[in-house]
């Protein structure tokens, strides 16, 4: 089974401790009457422990929830199915009993203390927005621009990048644009008839988006100016060197 995770902290207090959660995605396959789990919440303690608080099926996620990405502020989450007919789900992420807690400081073995701080424990659930088509095959990675207002999408099966409009209240929107990469190494039997987009990455202001192409041996540059995509070269990695991951 292959995991896909995204971590990040809530800003409130809960005791003396800052609450964390961890989303885990699992690999799904065709749907079943188990309804089988796309992703698990679970929360982080002190010592790093987990306690899984809630879950949601493939009922919501869709099949193979491959990749996350987080918003800005926390407020959405994105996920990538890597399927046939790919798409691109999106949630609204909310967190319950999350304010300042102003006596965090207050060590009191007190039993009914504890008994209130554990009530009051911060939680997260997931309230499903939509599942937008993405026009492509196998969508395995995305990323978010900093403002929130778009998010891009690499396919692995047909090798292409799709770059979608997101809307204020978190739904995915239209494409703004695509493009589909050509070509294929060879190299290396069975894995590089065809290209292979495999991770999109930001330069830090947003200006330039690069793209590994495991299929080709290449990195490949654009700008990007309001969504739009505009070829800006490239970097060979060597024959056969697969690039998968970059950052």
């Amino acid at each position: 089974m292959r995991l896909t995770t995204a971590l990040f902290a809530l800003a409130a207090l809960v005791g003396t401790a800052s609450s964390r959660f961890l989303l885990v995605g699992s690999q799904t396959g065709a749907a079943t009457t188990n309804d089988p789990v796309g992703i698990s919440i679970y929360r982080t303690n002190a010592e790093g422990g987990l306690t899984k608080i809630g879950q949601e099926t493939n009922a919501t996620t869709g099949n193979q929830p491959t990749y996350f990405a987080l918003s800005k502020g926390h407020k959405f989450l994105y996920v990538t199915n890597e399927v046939e007919k790919g798409t691109l789900t999106a949630f609204r992420v909310r967190r319950n009993n999350h304010d300042d807690d102003d006596n965090c400081e207050d060590n009191s073995d007190d039993e009914d203390d504890d008994k209130e701080e554990t009530s009051n424990e911060d939680t997260l659930s997931l309230d499903f927005l939509g599942a937008t088509a993405t026009n492509t095959k196998g969508p395995v990675h995305l990323v978010l621009t900093n403002d929130n207002k778009y998010a891009i999408v690499a396919s692995y099966d047909d090798g292409s990048v799709v770059v979608f409009k997101l809307n204020q209240n978190g739904t995915v929107g239209e494409i703004v644009d695509k493009v589909q990469f050509t070509g294929g190494a060879g190299v290396v039997p069975g894995r590089q008839e065809g290209p292979h987009a495999h991770c999109v990455a930001l330069s830090k202001c947003n200006s330039y988006l690069y793209v590994t192409d495991l299929g080709n041996d290449k990195v490949m540059q654009f700008k990007l100016n309001k969504g739009k995509l505009t070829a800006n070269g490239f970097v060979a990695t060597g024959p056969g060197t697969l690039p998968r991951h970059l950052a």
